[in-house]
């Protein structure tokens, strides 16, 4: 993992979750200062109360550290790569990523809706589809 200041780790941290409610970045600091009242007055829309707001926050960091810090081993198997079509842009091309470390191959399925609503009606008929017939398809492997 690259080397990042910690007091710049978690400004970036506290505007993707500012961006994650659907508000400004620049609303970052009152994530990081604990002053959830202002961050809710600035906008047009009420994240949630201060407490699950916090709560939020913290498993958003602690998510975001993970990521940060996780390095995928190839694999002599095959891959699922399943994706979420409403993600936004993504900082690195997943399939090719994921082909690089996959010996076996990758399938890949893009589904509608988000990262964060794919284990959720409507989407989760979808993902339950995607995850079946790939696991059919290897058969006695799984």
């Amino acid at each position: 993992p690259l080397e990042v200041d910690p007091a710049e780790e978690e400004a970036l941290i506290a505007q993707a979750f500012c961006e994650e409610l659907g508000l400004p970045a620049e609303r970052a600091e009152h994530v990081l200062t604990g002053d959830l009242e202002a961050l809710a007055a600035a906008g047009t829309g009420e994240p949630g109360p201060p407490d699950a707001v916090r709560s939020a926050f913290q498993l958003f960091r602690h998510n975001a550290r993970a990521l940060h810090r996780y390095r995928p081993e190839p694999r002599d198997g095959s891959l699922l790569l399943i994706e979420a079509r409403d993600a936004g842009p993504l900082p690195l091309p997943l399939v090719d990523t994921w082909r690089g470390l996959s010996r076996g191959g990758v399938e890949h399925r893009l589904l509608a809706g988000q990262h964060e609503t794919l284990l959720r009606a409507p989407y989760v008929d979808s993902l339950m589809q995607a995850l079946s017939g790939y696991f059919d398809s290897q058969g006695d492997l799984v």
